[in-house]
């Protein structure tokens, strides 16, 4: 149950949205159990216990993305299955709209990032995003991949000016 809301002004002129709670844990917008609180790479997280869902405060899935704890090496070097991540992602996209555990406001649905095939469902307020079970791990996962691509076209974007250079 939501008391109050506060907008407090942190350094860089970073609005960040506060809100006060009466100690209630929340509750899981998939089916409504409690949200226990868990630590995920140093981040404090929500999680369901029956669904496996979790909650990411605004904020918290960038600070996740910075820190690289878990060794996901393995799953890199796996094929990705194009053709059953379009057929879930497809299902996924016909599931029922969920509330916020903050606002109750309908979480919007959409596709995170460009091409990753995960869909996160995020509170209009900004309060923040509730993630599936094992969207989170594919979630990292993404940014692991984008990170050595985006390198692999630095280096071959820069290798090619060398080369263009010395001519």
């Amino acid at each position: 149950m939501v008391v109050a809301e506060l907008y407090v002004f942190f350094y860089k002129d970073h609005l960040q949205l506060l809100t006060l709670t009466n100690g209630d844990p929340m509750k899981c917008p998939n089916d409504n159990s409690d949200l226990h609180k868990e630590k995920y790479e140093g981040v404090e997280i929500d999680k369901c216990s029956t669904c496996g869902g979790i909650w990411l405060d605004a904020g918290e899935l960038e600070t996740i993305q910075e820190t690289h704890i878990n060794d996901y090496s393995e799953d890199l070097k796996e094929m990705s299955d194009h053709i059953n991540e379009a057929y879930d992602f497809a299902k996924a996209k016909t599931k029922a709209l969920l509330n916020c555990p903050i606002c109750d406001n309908v979480l919007e649905r959409r596709e995170y990032g460009f091409c990753s095939q995960i869909l996160i469902d995020s509170c209009i307020k900004g309060h923040g995003i509730w993630l599936d079970r094992h969207e989170l791990k594919a979630l990292e996962v993404f940014y692991e991949r984008s990170r050595i691509e985006t390198s692999k076209i630095r280096l071959g974007f820069i290798g090619s000016l060398l080369d263009y250079l010395r001519k």
